[in-house]
């Protein structure tokens, strides 16, 4: 993994998440491709795990954890405040599947307590990086994590953990958190293993005010490595030494310069 040093001398603050969520419990009038009915509970939020870059430590912040809470009762206000609060001070919000899936619910959820919305931030979506730079033979988290070697994921436990949860049992609880926690490992990694592939990375350089650093990883620790080429010029291009990722530098040079010192 990419040197924590390196991570910790960033000012960005990259926050890794995952999110858990209830089922939606409605009447249907069968059990194979049926509509609903009528929703008697619609899905919530039940636990989320985070983790900032250059931090060695996972939290996992669950509806369980607040005093307002009572076993049997479904509700994710506290849940999504302590989220709204962690979104509003991340530069960059990394998840897997997180722009179409994860962010997108957790906005559902703050517009729902009539929350405000968080300072903007960025995203990188691990989904996307694997789709769009890999013909990977499959692209779920789990799979990816397996075929390069970067872990496991746990078992979830199926509808059981969920209705346990769902009734308060503490066991179910734990469960549900260590599954949420091991998500949130293994996404870290992931991001790590495809930072030096990323061609849309938010660039660190920028957000540190280091123009001359890795926009990938933050490092000044670069190698010169020939020209990148466009139909108008030509640029330095770089390679860091701590992320291996490619960059180029921003002063144009004609075509037909051989060599810059």
């Amino acid at each position: 993994m990419l040197n924590l040093i390196i991570l910790k001398m960033n000012k960005t603050k990259i926050l890794f998440f995952d999110i858990e969520i209830s089922p939606i419990i409605s009447y249907n009038w069968r059990l194979w491709q049926s509509d609903a009915i009528d929703i008697v509970e619609d899905w919530q939020i039940l636990c989320f795990a985070y983790k900032w870059a250059g931090e060695k430590r996972v939290h996992v912040v669950g509806q369980d954890d607040f005093k307002s809470w009572k076993p049997g009762v479904n509700n994710d206000e506290d849940v999504v405040k302590a989220l709204h609060k962690l979104f509003d001070e991340a530069d960059i919000v990394v998840g897997h599947n997180g722009d179409g899936y994860d962010i997108k619910k957790v906005n559902a959820r703050m517009i729902f307590h009539k929350l405000k919305p968080p300072s903007p931030f960025r995203t990188v979506d691990t989904l996307k990086v694997a789709r769009k730079v890999a013909g990977f033979s499959s692209n779920k988290l789990a799979n990816l994590v397996e075929q390069l070697d970067l872990g496991k994921k746990m078992d979830a436990g199926g509808i059981d953990v969920l209705k346990g949860v769902l009734k308060g049992v503490k066991k179910d609880w734990k469960h549900l958190k260590e599954y949420n926690k091991m998500d949130v490992v293994i996404l870290e990694r992931l991001y790590y293993e495809l930072l030096p592939w990323m061609t849309n990375h938010p660039s660190l350089a920028v957000l540190n005010d280091q123009p001359d650093a890795c926009p990938k990883c933050g490092s000044t620790n670069l190698r010169k490595g020939g020209f990148y080429i466009t139909k108008t010029g030509k640029y330095k291009r770089y390679q860091c030494l701590s992320c291996s990722g490619w960059t180029h530098g921003r002063k144009k040079y004609p075509l037909d310069v051989k060599y810059v010192d």
